[in-house]
């Protein structure tokens, strides 16, 4: 099976830190499939909220070990081949944005909480989010 890079990004095209795998994909992947990315989740807050969303696009499956998982949907906004002129290789890495705003959020708080809206967060642990900048 051929390898592909999956790499997450946000609504602007921003690249999403730690948002990078490297997988073998069974079948050709195209633009505006919706692919689902299966992260861990360890924050308690995060869970409680997405137990009480109940998203269509962002689904949370407690495990048998009692771990969670979300199921974050994407869509593959842009496929990109790579070619290497010097050692002849290539490889193919795949652009995948959320599908909407709770995705971005999610995707975000798990993979890099630095760049998160601050109000997201605190909906999450169930604060009273500050008032957007004037």
């Amino acid at each position: 099976m051929p390898k592909l890079l999956i790499q997450a990004v946000t609504f602007a095209g921003k690249m999403i830190e730690n948002g990078k795998w490297e997988v073998e994909f069974p079948a050709g992947l195209q633009q505006d499939q919706t692919i689902s990315l299966n992260l861990p989740i360890k924050d308690p807050a995060l869970i409680r909220y997405l137990g009480k969303t109940q998203s269509m696009n962002c689904v949370i499956d407690k495990e048998d070990d009692d771990r969670y998982m979300v199921a974050v949907a994407c869509k593959i906004l842009r496929i990109r081949h790579m070619i290497n002129t010097t050692t002849k290789t290539t490889e193919s890495m795949a652009m995948a944005t959320p599908e909407d705003r709770t995705c971005e959020s999610v995707l975000l708080y798990l993979l890099a909480p630095s760049k998160c809206d601050p109000r997201f967060i605190a909906i999450v642990r169930g604060q009273q989010p500050a008032p957007p900048p004037a």
